[in-house]
């Protein structure tokens, strides 16, 4: 470790006065002079580290010494910190133990000026002056003010400030959760404004410490196991709100600490911090997605008022039924001015439709009314066929003959089927296969008697 060595000069200044012998040492009989002459017996180097560590301790038991640090070691192992404090005159090595570095608020760094309240030891083994810290403290400005500053600076360059980061609140949340103290009056505060404003939404308390030195680790462990009940179904929140009442910067403090930071920005769920009064500002609050001056104001600002909302959708609902009304008599008009053309073509439509329907029938009917015919025609032939086969004229053709007596006065015919139907003088009309007779009777007889006998007159032929 880098330091002034113990020098002469250094002790003449320490102990202006001659050291004074030990009587034993002044009676050896070792002691004594080249020559034979008598002399100061020689001290050991134990001896002398001894004797400057107890003169420290009885003249500079207590010290207080101002200085720029440099040489600053992070620390390692087990926390102890080791670095040079010095002046334009010269300078001097510093431990600070890993106790009393712990309860340092702020980072030591090269360059920062710090006072340090401690004793002064001399460490044999190197030979070296050292300065012990009980206590380390800015020079210029506040432990917290500077603790605050170097952390802010750290979360910036780190983006966690940014405002792209933050996420926008629900409008209509019906899970909150709450971190802050039990039984505190920003709890109730936040209770009562919540009940007053937005009642439907259930609360989820997650009480905490807010102050001392186990409040950042309190709060941070809350955050981190909302992110794991807000996993499970049913547990979801969709806002937490962060805060504690007002207080000094030292009862604030828990809410600029690192641990704290770093669990907001992890947060799965929108954060919005309400811590102290207008005046205050944390880290939290500038890590938050949103920051509220007052815890009452934070629970303000995570809900809607319920009556502004029932106003607003009230309100909707008339301007949604106007318009709905509005927008039917619109389109009314517009049906009614539309309708002669719209009806005109609604018609032209039909009318091609039924045109193009009652073509399709007339189509379809005289196919089936050709199917009809060329099926009666084949039936037709049929009956022709046999029509044909039991005609009179095929009978005739055969060599028989059709005899009809002629009734002169009326031109009426009638066939004759019996001898007894022709009276001599009838006029008889004989059709043959091929063409006809016309006849007059002068006999009539039945078929078992004999023809004319010999000697009558012969049938008068026309």
């Amino acid at each position: 470790m880098d330091g002034p060595f113990l020098s002469l000069g250094w002790l003449r200044m320490l102990f202006p006065e001659p050291i004074p012998k030990r009587d034993e040492e002044a009676d050896s009989p070792a002691s004594g002079s080249v020559g034979g002459g008598e002399g100061p017996k020689a001290w050991s180097v134990t001896q002398l580290i001894a004797q400057i560590s107890t003169s420290l301790r009885q003249t500079l038991n207590r010290v207080v010494v101002e200085g720029e640090v440099s040489n600053f070691r992070r620390p390692t192992g087990p926390g102890h910190l080791y670095f040079s404090l010095k002046d334009a005159g010269g300078c001097v090595s510093v431990a600070v133990w890993a106790s009393q570095a712990r309860a340092m608020r702020f980072r030591l760094e090269d360059g920062l000026s710090v006072r340090i309240t401690g004793k002064i030891e001399f460490y044999g083994p190197q030979g070296r002056l050292q300065l012990i810290g009980d206590r380390v403290t800015p020079v210029g400005e506040g432990e917290l003010e500077l603790a605050f500053r170097q952390l802010q600076q750290k979360l910036m360059a780190e983006g966690l400030f940014e405002t792209s980061r933050k996420r926008p609140l629900p409008p209509f949340p019906t899970r909150i959760g709450i971190v802050t103290g039990a039984n505190t009056a920003a709890l109730k505060d936040m209770l009562e404004s919540l009940r007053n404003r937005w009642p439907v939404a259930e609360i989820r308390l997650f009480p905490v410490l807010v102050q001392g030195e186990a409040a950042a680790g309190a709060i941070a462990g809350a955050l981190r196991w909302i992110n794991r009940v807000t996993r499970v179904p049913g547990h979801e929140l969709d806002v937490v709100l962060l805060g504690r009442g007002g207080g000094s910067r030292e009862d604030l403090w828990a809410f600029n600490r690192e641990e704290v930071a770093r669990a907001i920005a992890a947060c799965v769920v929108p954060v919005v911090s309400g811590v102290g009064h207008e005046h205050d500002v944390t880290i939290a609050d500038l890590v938050a997605d949103l920051r509220a001056l007052t815890p009452t104001d934070a629970a303000n600002k995570a809900t809607p008022e319920l009556s502004k909302v029932s106003s607003a959708v009230l309100g909707a609902r008339d301007t949604l039924v106007r318009l709905m009304e509005w927008q039917t008599d619109r389109l009314r008009q517009r049906i009614n001015r539309a309708r002669p053309q719209v009806m005109g073509k609604i018609l032209e439509s039909r009318v091609r439709a039924t045109g193009q329907q009652a073509a399709n029938s007339a189509k379809r009917l005289q196919n089936a009314l050709l199917d009809q015919l060329r099926q009666r025609q084949g039936s037709l032939a049929v009956l022709c066929g046999k029509l044909d086969a039991i005609s009179p004229l095929r009978v005739l053709a055969r060599g028989y003959s059709l005899t009809q007596r002629l009734d002169t006065k009326t031109g009426q015919k009638q066939v004759l089927n019996h001898f007894e139907s022709a009276s001599p003088g009838d006029i008889l009309i004989t059709r043959l296969a091929s063409g006809s007779i016309r006849s007059r009777v002068e006999e009539a007889f039945p078929p078992d008697q004999p023809g004319t006998t010999a000697g009558s007159p012969p049938v008068e032929r026309f």
